[in-house]
């Protein structure tokens, strides 16, 4: 299929704007219409853009030969920046290597 939203496409065009309810959020996308490649046996991909540029759900429409069948998948839940107990990461050092400190100084700390 592809790789990035952008690869193989073909042709798009802006729908309309709607708002999306994900439990108990609401989430305004912007539905753009795609198509990708000269392959006709896929017609039209749907894809809803929420302002953050996420893609939040996805209608694919493909044709079977007989019929034209739609497939979507939809973000229930999405969590971002979340904080992760340090205690969860473990790393063991492989034998025989060096321990470098953590440097320290002005552009360190500006950076944390």
């Amino acid at each position: 299929m592809y790789d990035t939203i952008t690869e193989g496409l073909t042709k798009t065009s802006i729908r309309c704007k709607h708002t999306l309810e994900i439990g108990k959020d609401k989430i305004p996308c912007v539905i753009v219409d795609a198509q990708y490649g000269p392959d006709k046996r896929i017609s039209q991909f749907s894809f809803w853009i929420a302002d953050s540029g996420l893609v939040m759900k996805r209608a694919v429409t493909f044709w079977n030969g007989k019929d034209f069948y739609t497939l979507e998948s939809t973000v229930r839940a999405l969590t971002a920046n979340e904080n992760i107990a340090d205690e969860l990461f473990e790393f063991q050092p492989p034998p025989g290597v060096r321990h470098v400190p953590v440097p320290t100084g002005p552009a360190i700390l500006a950076a944390r």
